[in-house]
């Protein structure tokens, strides 16, 4: 992979617009019909029966005068040419009741997450889809459960973004219209395979979003923007916070999605992350690359 920085590259405003007030992508995300194909094409019937159940629980928050929209890995997954099978939607506009009580018309609700501002709508069949409110968390104290959740339905579509980690993880899309959302240019960075911090400040609040950062290089084949390389880096001694379960799960988003597992790898190499958390592994590593016979010696 190389060396996982690359110098930043401001963010070109030329492939988006503005309307009424929301920054929009020259994209489009695919429609619901040819969304639906895909979705059988690659054997995924479940999924497609569900996600005609998202477009229903779109259109009813519509109608009771909400505004729906699909976001993080299934509109990200789209830009790069990929069908995601998993839905998350935020919904604006409505209050807490007001949403719940039009999702409960599709499908059983769970509400286990409801002081994160996120109910669970599950179809059956084991597949759930999150319908959350734009929401801002605030750092209070140690851990991922140190966090002051608020939620607000009338929350701009840029500002709810900026919780999330990196730009790729931003875009939002009208499932129904095609329209993408785009006010932090994670479309540009997803095309140019690049890995940038969304909002330095927020991010620092939790340290496993370096092992996300890893993950995504390996899945995606990124590269890490300059900046967002150093705050990363800084950020590692902070690992130590993490849970060993919390860990363990972004090791097994790199090993078992990505199709170069190597450059997460790497990434996590350069950014100090085996040196800090593995030093035995950095060394036995070290070890082997000097005691290891040439060629020539053979």
């Amino acid at each position: 992979m190389g060396d996982p920085r690359r110098g930043h590259a401001p963010v070109d405003v030329t492939d988006r617009k503005v309307i009424e007030g929301d920054i929009v992508s020259s994209e489009q995300f695919p429609s619901p019909e040819l969304y639906t194909t895909r979705l059988l094409e690659l054997g995924f019937e479940q999924h497609a029966r569900a996600y005609g159940k998202v477009l229903e629980v779109v259109s009813a928050i519509e109608r009771a005068g909400g505004r729906a929209l699909l976001v993080g890995g299934s509109v990200r997954d789209a830009i790069l040419g990929k069908i995601s099978k998993d839905f998350d939607v935020e919904v604006y506009g409505l209050s807490p009741a007001a949403i719940e009580a039009v999702v409960r018309a599709h499908g059983k609700v769970n509400e286990v997450g409801i002081a994160f501002g996120i109910l669970k709508l599950s179809f059956g069949e084991d597949i759930d889809v999150d319908i959350s409110l734009p929401r801002t968390d605030s750092k209070t104290g140690p851990g991922h459960t140190g966090f002051d959740v608020k939620t607000d339905p009338d929350m701009s579509i840029a500002d709810a973004a900026l919780r999330r980690d990196f730009t790729i993880n931003t875009v939002a899309a009208d499932p129904v219209s095609g329209q993408i959302y785009d006010a932090h240019g994670g479309v540009r960075d997803i095309k140019e395979r690049r890995l940038r911090i969304t909002d330095p400040e927020l991010f620092a609040d939790d340290p496993l979003r370096i092992m996300r950062g890893v993950q995504f290089v390996g899945r995606f084949g990124l590269e890490i923007e300059a900046e967002s390389f150093r705050i990363m880096q800084e950020m590692v001694p902070r690992l130590h916070e993490i849970s060993p379960e919390r860990f363990w799960e972004e090791w097994k988003k790199l090993f078992l999605k990505s199709e170069k597992p190597s450059l997460g790898l790497s990434a996590a190499m350069s950014l100090g992350v085996m040196h800090e958390m593995y030093p035995q592994f950095v060394k036995a590593v070290s070890y082997t690359h000097l005691t290891l016979p040439t060629n020539r010696e053979v």
